[in-house]
């Protein structure tokens, strides 16, 4: 058993133009799409890919990027 395979990325910044509180309007954001591709269940198929989006507020970026560069660290490290 193994996990999916990134097959894609895809990120953009925006900024909020509209939203139900003031204080999320104008407000930089991460808009994150990767493509992952499934285990395969049978040897000589295929398996198939599927879309996981997702997005984050500037402080939850940076808790992501801390926990990649502890990763990175470790993998150094080996």
């Amino acid at each position: 058993m193994s996990l999916p395979r990134l097959v894609d990325i895809d990120w953009r910044v925006d900024v909020k133009q509209a939203s139900n509180a003031v204080a999320r309007m104008s407000a930089p954001t991460t808009l994150v799409s990767l493509v992952v591709q499934e285990n395969a269940t049978k040897e000589g198929v295929v398996p198939p890919t599927r879309n996981v989006d997702f997005e984050f507020d500037p402080a939850s970026l940076a808790v992501m990027l801390e926990g990649l560069a502890k990763i990175r660290d470790q993998l150094a490290g080996i």
